[in-house]
Formats: C-alpha cells, sequence, structure tokens
C-alpha cells in the first residue's frame, strides 16, 4: 500500500490512508467493487514519487518525467505473480 500512499508528509499519508480505507470499505460493503480498478490521475501522481523515491539511486540518470508503467506496464495488481519490465 506505501506505493499508493504520499510519504513526504506523515499528516498527508495518514489522511490519504484514511481516504483510500473509507472509500474502499464502503465500495465493498456495498458490493460495488469494480472488475476492473483503474488507477487516478492523483494515485499515478503519488505512485511515480514513491518508484523515484524508492529506486533514486537507480533511476538519477534517466528522464524522471517519464512514467516508470511506461516500461514497467506489468507492474500491476492483476499479474503481481511475475513482474517483468519491457
Amino acid at each position: 500500500m506505501d506505493c499508493h500512499l504520499p510519504n513526504e508528509n506523515m499528516p498527508e499519508h495518514y489522511v490519504w490512508k484514511s481516504i483510500d480505507g473509507m472509500k474502499d470499505l464502503v465500495l465493498f460493503n456495498a458490493g460495488r467493487v469494480p472488475d476492473d480498478i483503474r488507477i487516478t490521475e492523483h494515485g499515478r501522481k503519488i505512485v511515480q514519487a514513491n518508484c523515484i523515491r524508492c529506486h533514486e539511486s537507480t533511476v538519477e540518470m534517466i528522464n524522471q518525467e517519464r512514467s516508470c508503467t511506461d516500461c514497467h506496464r506489468r507492474i500491476m495488481h492483476k499479474r503481481s505473480g511475475g513482474i517483468e519490465t519491457q
């Protein structure tokens, strides 16, 4: 879950953890969990920032404006068993 939450500011981290948790709770209990879950634009920015934060020494020499998932698109929940790169 850390990949999907802001990690540079602890209060912000816990606010978004609460928002996401409540959303998941409501959707699950209402039986409205979508089959095809899509990340929001806000979520996409958070994931990108966390990729760069965790892999800083690896990505310091590449274009960090390009989305990590452009090349590592198989790193998703549906295919989490085997992580591949392009």
